[in-house]
């Protein structure tokens, strides 16, 4: 069985997973094909046998100042920038990113299941609001989005296409 391997830049502790692994968590994947569409459920060994690699943060991860974790081939990349603003790109244009006017110095997902921004003082000025979900983990997509998932459900998503969960408050799905 072929594995497949996303890049990492700058440090950051990242799980990559196979077809075997995503296989044995029973790990569901979204995809969607237009705005405000339910996504349909990929199954990850689908997504990997199409020969999209997988990105999977889990808790305990991190993002310094001009580091990344990217997926695909690199053409979707969540980045930290110099300039303390967090950016998710794909093929190299912005298609989301938090509010945080510049203050980031640490992005770091966190193993009660949110996404945080730190800013130098250690002080949270942005997160995905997901805390109290143990195990959770961040899917960068291949596609440009983002998704957080627990127990094989979405739980947060950046709102980017192409991929669009249900609408807000629909199972449990909290907003960005």
């Amino acid at each position: 069985m072929r594995r497949h391997t996303s890049r990492l830049t700058g440090i950051g502790r990242i799980a990559l997973l196979g077809a075997s692994a995503a296989l044995a968590l029973g790990t569901t994947l979204a995809a969607g094909t237009a705005a405000q569409a339910a996504p349909a459920p990929v199954s990850a060994a689908s997504r990997i046998a199409n020969d999209e690699p997988a990105t999977f943060v889990y808790g305990g991860s991190g993002l310094d100042l001009n580091q990344s974790w990217t997926a695909g081939y690199g053409e979707t990349a969540l980045t930290l920038q110099g300039n303390g603003n967090v950016v998710l790109t794909h093929n190299g244009a912005v298609v989301w990113a938090p509010v945080t006017n510049g203050t980031g110095h640490r992005l770091v997902m966190q193993s009660d299941g949110n996404l945080v921004v730190y800013n130098a003082a250690n002080w949270p000025v942005w997160s995905s609001g997901t805390y109290n979900h143990p195990g959770a983990f961040l899917d960068i997509m291949p596609g440009g989005a983002i998704a957080m998932y627990y127990n094989n459900t979405i739980i947060w998503w950046s709102n980017s296409l192409p991929v669009q969960p249900p609408p807000c408050g629909v199972g449990g799905v909290l907003c960005p």
